[in-house]
């Protein structure tokens, strides 16, 4: 089943395919209680939320996330840089993040971005990221989930300059419209891609592969 991933505001998303995954569940509207699994990517109050984790979860959902989360949360299974979970027709690997320029997003702290392969498809959530060099080293890439506020993230301007090392096919922006980052900013990076199909979502909307 070729996955179905929405935008649900700020950092967050559901991909909906073979499983149901989410990442950085924030804000979340209902309480659907349908993860199969939850990937958190750091600790910090916007991306890991206690409240939002429990509404989208399940007695069967299966959490990934850096030791610091997991330690309060009392749950789910420490998950550091080069980590792999490997199911049926599912695979997760975890990608570096971290801002070489900001002391709130160092490298030591093995905070996390997301490589996730599942029905046929293959899609990079970025996380709390600048560029780093194991962006060179992740290989084809169907979409590309990055960030654009450029506070302790990429900007528009280098989230264009990532996407062109990486190439994904397509690409979409996030971190823009809740805290920080402006539409007119996520309409820069989609305007100016060339090296990808980058598509502007509101929350809530959906891209499914063509």
């Amino acid at each position: 089943m070729t996955p179905t991933v929405t935008w649900l505001g700020h950092a967050s998303f559901k991909i909906s395919g073979t499983k149901t995954i989410y990442i950085d569940p924030w804000k979340i509207a209902k309480a659907p209680h349908d993860a199969d699994i939850i990937l958190i990517s750091h600790n910090h109050y916007d991306h890991f939320s206690i409240f939002d984790i429990e509404r989208v979860s399940k007695p069967t959902s299966m959490i990934f996330a850096p030791a610091s989360v997991i330690d309060e949360l009392k749950r789910g299974n420490p998950f550091r840089p080069g980590d792999h979970a490997q199911g049926e027709e599912l695979s997760i690997t975890g990608i570096p993040a971290y801002h070489k320029n900001s002391p709130v997003h160092p490298k030591q702290k093995d905070w996390l971005g997301f490589f996730i392969s599942m029905g046929g498809k293959t899609i990079y959530y970025a996380g709390d990221t600048n560029i780093i060099q194991e962006m060179q080293t992740i290989g084809h890439t169907d979409l590309m989930l990055v960030p654009i506020n450029g506070i302790h993230t990429l900007t528009p301007k280098t989230a264009l300059k990532a996407c062109s090392i990486i190439r994904p096919v397509h690409a979409i922006p996030y971190q823009w419209g809740e805290l920080l980052g402006t539409e007119a900013e996520a309409q820069y990076f989609v305007s100016y891609a060339r090296s990808t199909k980058a598509h502007l979502l509101q929350p809530g909307e959906s891209f499914t592969f063509g």
